[in-house]
């Protein structure tokens, strides 16, 4: 066997080993990837106050929405600006925590995880990262009220 066939043949080996696994990595492809992956969807479009439950291991409560700098839809801005998204999180039996993510600035995702009681090994783990958030400032500061929030979850078990 060629070094270079070996190399690929490793290297495709350790690809289908995770994959059979159950790993989902968290990112933007992975994200999309999950829901399929293990039977769930993506937590969307979450009003200011709403509460919704991606599994039986999280749930998200979307608080509202800090510094909105981000600029108007239509308008050609030298920085795209930025939007804090505050939110609750419950994960597994833990008390509920809050937590920041930015559209535009670190941090832009968050991980969280969750070992079971009773259970020993690699803990289970969410990335938490904002999809969407709208409406773009359309000239004037948005009330709370209208935001919407598209959160992608990724999940690795």
């Amino acid at each position: 066997m060629k070094p270079q066939a070996s190399l690929t043949a490793v290297a495709l080996s350790v690809l289908l080993t995770i994959g059979t696994c159950g790993f989902i990595v968290g990112g933007s492809m992975a994200s999309a990837q999950a829901p399929a992956a293990i039977g769930l969807a993506p937590l969307t479009n979450m009003s200011v106050g709403e509460t919704q439950r991606f599994d039986m291991d999280l749930k998200v409560t979307f608080l509202g929405v800090k510094n909105d700098s981000r600029c108007p839809m239509g308008v050609f801005c030298i920085a795209a600006g930025d939007a804090e998204v505050l939110l609750r999180v419950q994960v597994g039996n833990k008390l509920p925590q809050n937590i920041s993510i930015h559209t535009n600035r670190k941090p832009q995702k968050v991980t969280l995880s969750v070992l079971r009681a009773g259970t020993f090994g690699i803990p289970k783990s969410y990335t938490l990262h904002v999809s969407e958030l709208t409406p773009n400032r359309l000239g004037m500061i948005p009330k709370q009220f209208d935001y919407r929030l598209s959160l992608g979850v990724g999940v690795a078990l």
